[in-house]
């Protein structure tokens, strides 16, 4: 009898809870503008760029997110991994002409589980975000 062939995964648990490097993002009118129109959007000022509907946060997280998780899934996996949540916690409207830093770090959402090794998965800690105009 044969044993059947696994195609186990090996994550990196050493990238877990521990901040990525800054990513930059900046935040344009016609940024804002393309993502209200894909959006079907409705409302006139995120239409003209103006102001960025609320959900265009995830806009400039999704890609910072990548950093975070290759630190601890391995680069083949990278088009398969699936983000399970995300919450969105309000200061202020972006605008145009803002630059987001954002600081994502990836933690274990089995920690507490008995979950084997096989099934990990991971969600990142909440990103730091840090605000700034071009005028200052």
């Amino acid at each position: 009898m044969t044993t059947p062939k696994t195609n186990a995964v090996e994550f990196d648990t050493s990238g877990l809870d521990v901040w990525t490097d800054p990513e930059h993002f900046e935040v344009t009118a016609e940024r804002i503008a393309e993502y209200a129109a894909a959006t079907n959007d409705p409302i006139e000022r995120h239409l003209k760029g103006e102001i960025a509907p609320p959900v265009f946060a995830v806009v400039p997280v999704f890609m910072s997110m990548a950093p975070a998780a290759l630190s601890v899934a391995p680069v083949e996996l990278l088009m398969k991994l699936v983000h399970g949540e995300q919450d969105f916690l309000f200061h202020r409207p972006i605008y145009p002409v803002t630059t987001l830093s954002l600081v994502p770090s990836p933690s274990d959402s089995r920690a507490g589980t008995t979950d084997p090794p096989s099934s990990f998965t991971s969600k990142p800690k909440p990103t730091r975000v840090n605000w700034s105009t071009s005028s200052g």
